[in-house]
């Protein structure tokens, strides 16, 4: 049997340059993760941890299945939230910036609610571990690595 030619209907099976020159294998390549990018995810864990230690708090005293069930959920959506940040979603990086906008416009009315002494330093924690975050992602930096090619 003889080789069959190549298909000249098939992809291309080398790497094709795009409009600035650069081939998508290059530019993955050189695309590490911005500092500040880093620095805000880092941020953001640091929030999901101290909301994890706070859904344990706050059901305690219901018992310990719903303690569990608090904490897989909490661990489950940020986890998700931090890999959607990670893998350049620049939609998931508008949704925290806006979220975060949320929660800071209603902090008075959620902190005042804190029935618990110990949640209050908990909940500042987290306040300004997201703040400063969404403030990293708002940088130019984030923003090109999000896919913004406009930013300078």
């Amino acid at each position: 049997m003889e080789p069959t030619a190549r298909n000249p209907y098939a992809a291309p099976s080398s790497a094709v340059a795009d409009i600035d020159g650069t081939t998508s294998d290059a530019r993955l390549r050189s695309e590490t993760i911005p500092a500040v990018v880093l620095t805000a995810l880092w941020l953001i864990g640091v929030a999901l941890v101290v909301g994890v230690v706070r859904v344990i708090l706050i059901n305690l005293g219901r018992g310990p299945i719903h303690a569990i069930i608090g904490v897989v959920f909490v661990t489950l959506v940020g986890s998700l939230w931090i890999y959607g940040l990670y893998s350049q979603r620049n939609w998931v990086r508008w949704f925290t910036i806006v979220w975060t906008g949320i929660g800071i416009l209603a902090t008075p009315w959620a902190t005042s609610r804190i029935s618990d002494p110990r949640q209050i330093p908990m909940n500042w924690i987290q306040i300004v571990a997201d703040l400063a975050a969404v403030i990293l992602l708002c940088l130019p930096s984030a923003g090109r690595w999000y896919g913004r090619r406009n930013v300078p």
